[in-house]
């Protein structure tokens, strides 16, 4: 996951800054500077995925038409979010909590 990367530039800033490594591009400071912001982001993505892929996982086939119309729910508000959301978007803790 994209995710994965995201963890990997900030631990590679951090490293870089730690070394008083002097050439460290803007936009990774940028980011690195709001990294609890961005660590928190992760971490409730990660949440969402793990409890929606185990709802996808576990469902019995007599329990699926209870939920169906839960689960399309959620999966349009997936796909709207992949399509228009950035990191930067107003609103972002909130949608991400409230889509968790």
């Amino acid at each position: 996951m994209w995710f994965a990367q995201l963890v990997a530039v900030l631990k590679e800033v951090h490293y870089m800054e730690s070394r008083a490594y002097e050439n460290v591009p803007s936009g990774a400071l940028e980011l690195y500077a709001r990294r609890d912001e961005l660590r928190k982001y992760v971490i409730n993505l990660e949440l969402a995925v793990h409890f929606y892929n185990r709802i996808r996982r576990t469902v019995l086939e007599v329990e699926y038409p209870l939920i169906e119309n839960q689960l399309s729910d959620i999966d349009n508000k997936l796909l709207q979010a992949e399509n228009s959301f950035t990191w930067n978007s107003p609103g972002t803790a909130v949608t991400m909590t409230t889509t968790r």
